[in-house]
């Protein structure tokens, strides 16, 4: 039927040709009574000639007559999946020599039932010897049990393939001596072991070792989560664990009830190495703490900002009234040395006054709403050259702009205050021997616009770059460039308010070029 025949033997023919008397009444109901498919085959004509009702149900027939008749080529296929390659019927046309021989031979094979569906059989082809070239072919349909067979072989391999390699380690033990029956190689790979021999010994060793009996598992530990596995059918905990050189590693286990085997009860140790997340954990709840003090230190000092900005408003606006207030009174009673401190006096006030005002806003920019809208970035370019029109007219500034986006996300209000910073600062620190040359323009990255800043003015050091940001940061004293050493503080922070960030870039002594990045969508931040 198939390639996979067994070894054949010869039978001796009996001398009788057909059946009669009792012992065919014993054959008739053998043939219809038994639990195997029957067919009868006739290999002079290549036709069934007969079939019994097992038969005729396992290949999906109402009567034997449908069968009778049938060429075994009309229901043996010449190829299926099941036997891939292979030529099914090319192995079935020897079977009338071997039948004519008086052999007999096990074999497996493929029929096709009525509906056109494979069926695996399992049969033995044996001669009948009441007609030279008769057979019964005796077969089994074995489709089920072949078939769980190869999902049973299936799953085991897949099980196999897990367990092997599996992050976790993977220890079968007896519940009652909690010997380690088998292990996986992680499970070797953690406890830093050879084999399932040493992993026993070093089990046994560290459950009963009182070394570290404050942070390793103890056998009575155990023995309390293997009964609530037992119980429950599961059981997890954390501990840690002595691997083979000391060293203890925390370890997050379960201990699962495998009730597969009734006979066998035995319990599945899944075990994760949990060292590094501990300690990152502890790490967080200590970086946490050291934040906690931060913020509370620092909405202190923001407070103390706030209320010293505004308690130290009023007598310096006093100050600065009154000194102008005396210069106006005693104008002509002064000389010029007189006149000069007083000016002195009045400058410094309103430095400070600007100092102060930068301070405040400083310090509460995290305490104001960011407000994000849709914003016309040309109409603010345009309101903020206007505000600052006098300086550029002084300076004859030239200011230019490309490739802007119309439209952009953010605080109206912020993103003003930004651009205005860093255009004030392009103006500020210029070449005195030549006008000031400022251009604005952007590029578009996939999830932000990218703004570059870039002016002819004096530069910076390399050295200098990163604390050009810092609070009161000035690498100038004020009879070169004034300025109070917040305005690119104040912008960074608003650019971080934006998802985005801001830095410069500098060739000494021919200009400097600053970006910031406004991310596209707000709302991604949780902005609102």
């Amino acid at each position: 039927m198939t390639p996979q025949e067994e070894p054949s033997k010869s039978l001796r023919q009996p001398s009788m040709n057909k059946f009669s008397g009792e012992i065919g009444l014993r054959y008739e109901a053998l043939f219809h009574n038994t639990l195997n498919g029957i067919l009868i085959f006739d290999y002079e004509k290549e036709i069934i000639i007969d079939a019994n009702d097992i038969a005729v149900s396992i290949l999906g027939y109402d009567d034997k007559h449908d069968l009778i008749g049938m060429s075994k080529f009309e229901f043996i296929p010449k190829s299926s999946d099941y036997f891939p390659g292979e030529d099914l019927q090319a192995y079935v046309k020897d079977n009338g020599r071997r039948i004519k021989a008086g052999e007999s031979f096990r074999t497996r094979g493929i029929f096709i039932n009525r509906e056109g569906t494979h069926i695996l059989v399992k049969a033995k082809v044996v001669p009948t010897f009441y007609k030279k070239g008769e057979g019964f072919t005796i077969f089994q349909d074995v489709t089920k049990k072949v078939l769980a067979h190869k999902a049973q072989k299936k799953t085991e391999k897949r099980y196999k393939t897990i367990f092997d390699n599996s992050l976790e380690a993977i220890i079968y033990i007896d519940p009652k001596g909690f010997t380690p029956l088998i292990c996986n190689n992680n499970a070797l790979e953690i406890l830093q072991v050879a084999d399932l021999e040493e992993l026993t010994e070093h089990c046994a060793h560290v459950l009963r070792s009182k070394a570290h009996r404050h942070s390793t598992l103890t056998l009575i530990e155990l023995a309390a989560y293997v009964n609530e596995a037992r119980d429950l059918g599961r059981r997890q905990f954390y501990t840690w664990l002595a691997r083979k050189d000391g060293e203890l590693r925390r370890m997050n286990v379960v201990i699962v009830s495998d009730m597969s085997d009734q006979d066998e009860h035995v319990l599945i140790v899944f075990a994760r190495d949990v060292t590094n997340f501990y300690e990152y954990r502890q790490s967080l709840v200590s970086k946490n703490e050291e934040l906690e003090k931060y913020i509370k230190s620092n909405l202190q000092l923001e407070n103390f900002a706030y209320l010293a900005s505004h308690d130290l408003q009023t007598p310096l606006r006093s100050m600065i009234s009154f000194t102008q207030l005396l210069n106006h009174r005693l104008k002509d009673k002064t000389d010029e040395k007189e006149k000069e401190l007083m000016e002195h006096i009045v400058n410094s006030g309103k430095k400070m006054r600007d100092l102060i005002t930068n301070l405040l806003a400083f310090s509460s920019i995290d305490k104001q709403e960011v407000v994000i809208s849709r914003l016309n970035l040309h109409d603010i370019l345009d309101n903020l050259l206007f505000e600052l029109e006098p300086l550029i007219s002084a300076t004859k500034a030239k200011i230019s702009r490309s490739n802007l986006p119309k439209i952009v996300q953010g605080d109206a209000i912020k993103i003003n205050r930004l651009l205005y910073h860093l255009v004030l600062n392009s103006l500020k620190f210029r070449n005195h021997n030549k006008s000031p040359v400022i251009h604005i323009s952007c590029k578009e990255k996939s999830t932000h616009w990218q703004f570059d800043v870039t002016d002819n003015g004096i530069g910076i050091e390399e050295q200098y770059i990163d604390k050009i940001f810092g609070m009161f940061k000035r690498l100038h004293n004020d009879e070169l460039y004034q300025g109070t050493g917040i305005g690119l503080t104040l912008a960074r922070k608003i650019a971080g308010l934006h998802g985005g960030r801001l830095w410069a870039e500098s060739d000494f002594g021919r200009g400097s070029t600053f970006y910031f990045t406004l991310i596209k969508d707000a709302e991604a931040l949780g902005i609102e």
